[in-house]
């Protein structure tokens, strides 16, 4: 099946409005629909080459994965210095 521009543009379009499970999901329905292999989806479409193998994981064994988005980011400060409230309390204090 031959893949217009019209179609590219919606298919990544879809896949913007959504997230997470439910746009993995769709990709992977996606490659299966047109016989498309996770290296050229990826070159068509732009989407990433881990999300694709990620979704079709979870089509082929039918279990989600969790996404750990409280997993992502910076760490709070007081997990690399744990003990800057007592000090700074300690500075303060001296100066009342």
């Amino acid at each position: 099946m031959e893949i217009t521009s019209g179609l590219r543009d919606l298919l990544t379009e879809t896949a913007e409005s959504l997230s997470g499970a439910e746009r993995r999901r769709f990709m992977a329905n996606t490659l299966n629909k047109l016989r498309l292999g996770q290296r050229e989806a990826a070159c068509r479409f732009g989407w990433g080459r881990d999300t694709l193998r990620k979704a079709c994981h979870e089509m082929r064994t039918g279990l989600t994965c969790a996404d750990a988005f409280c997993r992502r980011g910076r760490k709070p400060v007081e997990f690399h210095l744990p003990h800057l409230f007592a000090d700074l309390r300690g500075l303060v204090q001296d100066h009342r």
